[in-house]
Parts: structure tokens; C-alpha cells; sequence
């Protein structure tokens, strides 16, 4: 689809965008939306990459922004591209996307505001027990991506803006924040919104705000 392509080189290019405005191009439920998506992870080579690696490479490019289910379908489009670049290295895309999921959940517990005791490496391979297509995802994989992530907070793109207070979409090497607060999760919340329950919800499995899973 040519400008499905067009579309995506200038998203990736951020001519007359600005990072902030890609999402919106690669997270619509159509399938327009998902061939420019396609086209776009394209410039991403992630060949060889561990999948923190790769996740870090993609979020520098632009601001994951939206409703939680628009973030979670370029979540998706990741996936299938990580798959795609390292086929074999996952049991499926799904699985490829599962643990995408974990890892910035993980980012959140780990270097979020919130108080508390932080997730422990085994806990963190306890949560994804059969979640590699009903198998475990190899534990040294999973290790790794624990200290990763541990060691070296997932940054996230922003716009920037100039001396007049104009947005400036150009890439530069400090354009990043940490993602302490995952913005994967962000959802308005009344001040006056009574918590019933506290913890993290991924997929099908529910965790408590201790990170044991309970289901």
C-alpha cells in the first residue's frame, strides 16, 4: 500500500510530525493503521537484540501515548516485528508480546513512586510461569532481562520544546526521560475513587501488590 508506506517513512523520520503524534498513527483498530504500523517497525532492525534492548531501541523513536489498548496494539506491531527479526527465539508472538508486557510492568515496580517492597528476580519469573505458550520462558532469559531493566530504567521519547516555546521534533541523545511512571499503565483517576484492590493486572494473570500471582 504506497501510502501506507509514504506515511510511515515520514512518521519514522518525523517529517511534519512530532513524536508525540506517531502513536496515534500506528495504534487505530483498521487496516490502514496496521500496514502503516507494518511498514514503520520495518526500520527497525532487531536482529540479535535481547528484547529489553529492542524494547529500548523502539521507545526512543517516539512517545507511546493513549488509551491503554491503543499503547498495548503498537505494543503488538513490536512483537510481531522482534519475532520477525529473531525467529525461534520466542515459542510465539503472543508469548513475544506477553513478556513485553512484563518487562515494563517490571520497569514500573522497580523504579515507579510507589512505596514498598520491589519485585524480586523470582518473583518476576514465578508471574510468568506458562505464559511462553504454556511452557516457561527460559529462566536465564528471563534473569537477564530482570537485572536489565533493574540496572538500567526503560526511557521514554518526548517532544521537546525551543527558546519560544516551540516543539521541537528532532532526535537528540538527551530527548528521553525514565519511565518511572510506566505510561503503559496511566489511567485518569477520580481523587475520590474508592481502591477496592491494589496490583498489577497482565494478560490473564492477576498479581497482587506484593507480585505473588494469585490465579
Amino acid at each position: 500500500m504506497p501510502s501506507a508506506i509514504r506515511l510511515a517513512k515520514r512518521l519514522y523520520s518525523l517529517d511534519g510530525f512530532k513524536k508525540s503524534d506517531v502513536s496515534r498513527h500506528l495504534s487505530k483498530n483498521n487496516d490502514f493503521s496496521r500496514a502503516v504500523a507494518e511498514e514503520y517497525l520495518k526500520y527497525f532492525d532487531f536482529e540479535k537484540d535481547t528484547l529489553d534492548i529492542a524494547l529500548r531501541k523502539f521507545l526512543k523513536q517516539f512517545s507511546l501515548t493513549g488509551e491503554t489498548q491503543e499503547r498495548e496494539r503498537v505494543l503488538v506491531h513490536f512483537s510481531k516485528r522482534y519475532l520477525d527479526c529473531n525467529p525461534g527465539s520466542f515459542n510465539s508472538q503472543d508469548a513475544v508480546h506477553t513478556l513485553t508486557c512484563a518487562i515494563m510492568l517490571l520497569n514500573t515496580d522497580l523504579h515507579g513512586q510507589n512505596i514498598g517492597r520491589k519485585m524480586t528476580c523470582n518473583e518476576f519469573i514465578e508471574n510468568l510461569a506458562g505464559l511462553n505458550e504454556c511452557e516457561n520462558f527460559p529462566r536465564e532469559v528471563l534473569k537477564q532481562l530482570y537485572h536489565a531493566i533493574k540496572n538500567y530504567p526503560l526511557e521514554w521519547a518526548l517532544d521537546e520544546e525551543n527558546e519560544d516555546g516551540n516543539v521541537q521534533s528532532q532526535m537528540r541523545n538527551n530527548d528521553v526521560i525514565n519511565l518511572g511512571g510506566n505510561p503503559f499503565l496511566d489511567v485518569p483517576i477520580s481523587a475520590n475513587a474508592i481502591e477496592y484492590k491494589k496490583g498489577y493486572v497482565m494478560r490473564k494473570c492477576c498479581y497482587e501488590a506484593n507480585a505473588k500471582r494469585n490465579i
